[in-house]
This record gives structure tokens, C-alpha cells and sequence, in this order.
């Protein structure tokens, strides 16, 4: 271990190169730390991830094109890392569906003032009526009240039924409150919890006027932000190992002590008897002989060697055997044939047993890339969903801190990127820059990509692109099919831009990203663990649906991933004792507006809370 981690200096595993993991291995580094990141793709930026296809001629990116003005903390470690400020570019307009599949535009630069006053300027003209806003109001409050509430229903209901709990116009949800949930979550606000979307509706839209103006990136996020990132990063010594997947993290005595970039296997899954048994490892389907009194595991290809068959165990009275049920072949414990018709032995499968966490590693010293373990003190662990449950270890199923992972759900998204040709004489659009439709229409909103990116402004044909969120129930319907559906939205909303006839279906794009997406789902902030945590003194949690350590500590989606990963470096360099070293986070405090706002509906939840105490009475 000395050569492995070096002399005085302690290493930090980081896995998973998006936003949460390099914001990691940025504050590790400044502090002193070895850092090294593994990543499975071949490129850093996970989600926010983009590359330049060649066959179309243009950057292709994976839905995540800007930041908020809020996001102090991320702009801070890219100003660190002297990230060109140029490259953000702001909006000037935004959408919203007005009765009647209308698009109703405003001016961002328009919209300012004290909250809430200057959402009467930011919503358009015609969307709402005066009734609407009225019945609104104890919503709006409550929205405010969204980050001191500290009962549970609003984490158990979505925030469908709180809209109704309040008396939300349908007008209003149908045309502003959800689609605006839809854009920031992609999911129906009859799946995401109330507490979750109060937050981030606040956090978004209704506390400052400043903060729904994004400033989107002006091409890629891999060239002209990721990249560079990640190269000043290796300048200071951090270890980027990418298209490297981490199969299994390894323990000793509760403590995290390594991850696996082989298939491995651990001796607690392998139990206390001695047993034949099959096992699918990874990519490989194995015949498996374990004697836990010797601690002997031997491994075997497991298919018969006479016509491919896939093997089972079969059990009598005299013992196991190796069994082919499709011609009666059998093979002992040691893969030699006991019965035909095969005549040759089991293929042997190399293995390589670490005695400090007790793992088989599947694949010998002899393959490349040696055992394949990466050893360290500290391992942050910045994978998203989907990724962990496939790797997820008994060691932390079986911690309270972190056994609400597995029931964690994600939603799947599509993206369209569309490309329509140009009529002669007219503008290539003459919409907004960006918008949301009605929450019952297939899309959740559209982008101009001419309008925020000078890649796209030098082309003559339009360039739109789409979100649907929830799109589960898209999955089994070809890319024609998702066309013809987005084309019908986008005509009624735009007619006289004839896009169902422009289409170049030959040069557009449907990405699907299934479960790359967090649900919020109601619960789920109560399973999300946190970034740290004592009893896991080793094993820190970074990313976008990770729950912050300091609640003060505000922020949603590329934020929420930075601010994650400075609290995984601190809570390491806590544990080193040099807390010194630490990097602040900055805060994102309510305006003294909304607070003023929400104290009514607060008091009015104090005293609930009181009566049920002393009476047993509730508001239901």
C-alpha cells in the first residue's frame, strides 16, 4: 500500500467525472490530496457531456446547455480554473402556452423588481387572469415558505395534489406551474414530490428576477468548459483515468479500501459453505467452485465444452456436479468430466484473490492492467443512479445512511435535435428564444439553438430542439414516430412557420437518455443520502441528487453537483484534520422579501403544529 497511495500523502478515489466528481478532485487538489477520477466514458462532463458529430457537422450535446445566475459556486471553481467567461451567452426572450396553443413571449430584461412583484412582469400578458392570480396567493406563500417546512406530507405528496390542496386555477397549473416543473425536472407533477418542486420553484423562478435568466454556453460544454477543466486539473496533479467503468467497490472491516475496474467478486457474497454454483460476473457467465475452509474459489467458463450449452448445478445424493441439461454432460468440482459426451475439461477462468478486501478479481496478474484494483483512503462516490444500483455494495445496502439508495427512481428523457431548411426571404425564426408548452403537451419545451450559440447562427437552417420528459411510455415508438408527434405540437404552436414540412428528418436526431435522469419522486429526499455521513468515515456521495450535509446550502441540478462535491472534499479534509484547507461554499439565502412573505403561512404552521401536539388536532 505504501508504493500504491505514497508516503504521508493520502489518495482520494473519485468515481464519476461530471460536475459533482471534478468539483471533488478540484478542492482535493488545491488541499494537497492525491486525486485520482475514474470515469467509464471516454470523455469528462456526464450528463453535461457533448461531441461533434461529423456526418452532421455540428456539436451534439446531451440536453444540459447553460447556467443560472445563482450557481455561485460552480462559476467559482470555472473562474479557478480560468474558464473563459466569453462563452456564456444570455437569453433575451422566453416563451409560455397561453390558451388556445398560443405562444406568449416575454422580455427577460424586462422582468426585474422586489419578489413577488416582478412576476406580474414575468408572466406574459394573456396567460393568466385576475382570478388566477388571486387563488394563487396562499401558493405563492407557501412556495416561499418551501425551505423552513418541516413536515414530512409535503415530502409524501407530489405536487399535483398540492396544487389542488391550495386552489390552483387549472388555468394556472395547466398553462405556467407545470410546465415550468416540467422544464426544470423533467417529470409530471403528479410524480415529483411537493417539497422538491416548491424548492426549486423558489430557488428558480419566484425569489429573485435575475435568477430564470440563463446564460447558455456558446457551443459544447466538452471543449470550451469540461475540458479545459479537466486539463487544468491534470496540472495539478489530478489522475484522470477515463473509459475505465468501476465494477465493485471493495471493503475490509467496513471500511471502504478499493474499487474494482475488473469483475469481481467478494467472499461475502460467496458465503460460509462450501458450493458449486453458477454466476453471471459481469460480462462473463462462470461455473464456480468455492471451499471457504481453504478459501479456494476456482472459476470456470460456464458452458459445456461439447456443444456451448449453458451448465446449472445439479445436486444428488452423492454431492454437486456441473451439469449440461441438454446432453447429460457433467463436470466435477475441479472441471474435470465426470459423464459424456463432452471430452474435454472445463476452460479455466484466471483469478486473483486480494487478501486485504477479499476479493476475487476476475482476470489474473497476467491480464493487462495488472489486478485491476485502484486503492485509496477515501473514495467520493459521484456515479449517477442508474450507474451506482448496477455496482451498488452490500457494505452500504446494509448501512442506514445509504439503504434508501436502491428504491432512488430516475425518469427517461428524449431529446430532439431538429434541423429544418430555410424558406427564401424570411427569417430563419421569428418566435422566442426558448419556451415551455401546456403541461398536457408531449413536448416540454423547445430551444432555438441559432439564437445562443454562433456554431448554429453561421448555418442558413433553423436548428430547434426538444425535451420530453417521463417519456417511459415512449420507448417502444421509432424516431418517425417521435417526430410526427413533436411536429404537431410545434405547427399548432407556430403555424406559420410550416415546420412539418421543413423537417430534414435525415439530418435531426432523437437521443434517448433512459434512467439519466433523478425523479424526485415523493420519499425520495428522505432515501437520498447524504454526502457524508459517520458512519461511513471513509465513503463520501456527491452529485445532483445527493442531499447536502449543510441545509443552508441551496441549489439544484449542475449547482447542486458542485456544492455536493466541495462538501465531499471538506468532510475528507475534516477527517484529515486539516479542516484549514477547506473550501467555503457560498450560500444562497432567500431574498428578505419572500421570507417576509412566508411568515404568515409559517406562524399558521407553528400553530398547527402546536394544537396536534397538545390536542391531537390537525389542518386536514
Amino acid at each position: 500500500m505504501a508504493d500504491a497511495v505514497g508516503v504521508g500523502k493520502k489518495r482520494v478515489l473519485v468515481v464519476g467525472a461530471g460536475i459533482a466528481g471534478m468539483a471533488a478532485a478540484h478542492v482535493l487538489a488545491d488541499a494537497g490530496l492525491e486525486v485520482t477520477v475514474l470515469e467509464k466514458e471516454s470523455s469528462v462532463g456526464g450528463r453535461c457531456s457533448s461531441y461533434f458529430d461529423q456526418d452532421l457537422g455540428h456539436t451534439i450535446e446531451h440536453g444540459i446547455h447553460g447556467v443560472f445566475p445563482r450557481y455561485a459556486n460552480l462559476k467559482g471553481l470555472w473562474a479557478d480554473a480560468e474558464i473563459d467567461a466569453s462563452v456564456f451567452v444570455k437569453t433575451r426572450t422566453t416563451g409560455a402556452a397561453g390558451p388556445g396553443r398560443t405562444m406568449k413571449v416575454t422580455e427577460l430584461a424586462k422582468a426585474r423588481g422586489i419578489a413577488p412583484l416582478f412576476l406580474l412582469r414575468m408572466v406574459p400578458p394573456g396567460v393568466l387572469r385576475l382570478r388566477d392570480y388571486a387563488f394563487a396567493l396562499p401558493f405563492l406563500m407557501r412556495t416561499y415558505a418551501a425551505g423552513s417546512m418541516k413536515k414530512r406530507a409535503f415530502d409524501e405528496n407530489t405536487f399535483s395534489a398540492l396544487l389542488q390542496d391550495h386552489g390552483v386555477s387549472a388555468r394556472m397549473s395547466r398553462l405556467l406551474l407545470m410546465p415550468y416543473l416540467r422544464n426544470l425536472a423533467y417529470a409530471r407533477g403528479d410524480e415529483v414530490s411537493a417539497r422538491v418542486a416548491l424548492d426549486a420553484l423558489a430557488y428558480y423562478v419566484a425569489e429573485d428576477a435575475d435568477a430564470v435568466k440563463a446564460e447558455w454556453i456558446d457551443g459544447g460544454m466538452v471543449p470550451l468548459v469540461l475540458d479545459p477543466w479537466r486539463k487544468w486539473l491534470e496540472a495539478r496533479g489530478v489522475r484522470f483515468r477515463l473509459g475505465v467503468p468501476a465494477r465493485s467497490f471493495l471493503f475490509e472491516k467496513g471500511r471502504f479500501v478499493a474499487v474494482s475496474t475488473k469483475t469481481a467478486i467478494s467472499e461475502h457474497e460467496l458465503g460460509n459453505e462450501a458450493a458449486l454454483s453458477m454466476r453471471q460476473v459481469g460480462d462473463k457467465y462462470l461455473a464456480m467452485s468455492w471451499e471457504p475452509a481453504k478459501r479456494r474459489l476456482q472459476a470456470f467458463e460456464g458452458t459445456c465444452t461439447h456443444r456451448g450449452c449453458r451448465l446449472s448445478v445439479e445436486t444428488n445424493a452423492s454431492g454437486s456436479v456441473f451439469h449440461c441439461p441438454c446432453h447429460g454432460g457433467q463436470f466435477g468440482a475441479d472441471g474435470q468430466v465426470l459423464r459424456g459426451p463432452p471430452q474435454r475439461p472445463l476452460d479455466g477462468v484466471a483469478l486473483q484473490h486480494d487478501p486485504r478486501s477479499g476479493a476475487w478479481i476476475v482476470g489474473g496478474s497476467g491480464d493487462a492492467g495488472g489486478d485491476g484494483l485502484e486503492r485509496a483512503d477515501y473514495v467520493v462516490i459521484a456515479m449517477d443512479i442508474a450507474s451506482l444500483k448496477e455496482v451498488f455494495p452490500r457494505e452500504l445496502a446494509l448501512n442506514a445512511s445509504t439503504e434508501g439508495v436502491p428504491l432512488l427512481r430516475t425518469t427517461a428523457v428524449i431529446v430532439l435535435r431538429m434541423r429544418f431548411s430555410t424558406l427564401a426571404g424570411q427569417p430563419k425564426w421569428r418566435g422566442p428564444d426558448s419556451g415551455v408548452f401546456a403541461s398536457d403537451d408531449e413536448l416540454d419545451n423547445f430551444f432555438v439553438l441559432h439564437t445562443m450559440q454562433q456554431e448554429f447562427a453561421a448555418l442558413d437552417d433553423l436548428f430547434l430542439e426538444c425535451h420530453i420528459g417521463s417519456s417511459d411510455h415512449l420507448v417502444e415508438l421509432d424516431d418517425d414516430d417521435i417526430y410526427e408527434r413533436a411536429l404537431r405540437v410545434l405547427d399548432a404552436y407556430f403555424p406559420d412557420e410550416n415546420l412539418g414540412a421543413r423537417l430534414d428528418r435525415k439530418r435531426s436526431r432523437v437521443l434517448r437518455h433512459i434512467d439519466g435522469f433523478s425523479l424526485f419522486a415523493p420519499g425520495d429526499h428522505e432515501r437520498a443520502p447524504a454526502v457524508s455521513d459517520p458512519s461511513r468515515p471513509n465513503v463520501m456521495f456527491a452529485g445532483d441528487w445527493v442531499q447536502t450535509d449543510d441545509r443552508e446550502h441551496r441549489g439544484f441540478f449542475m449547482e447542486r453537483a458542485a456544492i455536493t462535491g466541495i462538501e465531499a472534499a471538506n468532510a475528507i479534509l475534516r477527517e484529515e484534520g486539516t479542516a484549514a484547507r477547506q473550501r467555503a461554499v457560498v450560500k444562497c439565502p432567500p431574498p428578505l422579501m419572500s421570507r417576509l412573505f412566508a411568515q404568515p403561512l409559517l406562524a399558521l404552521d407553528a400553530v398547527t403544529d402546536l394544537l396536534e401536539r397538545l390536542f391531537g388536532v390537525t389542518d386536514e
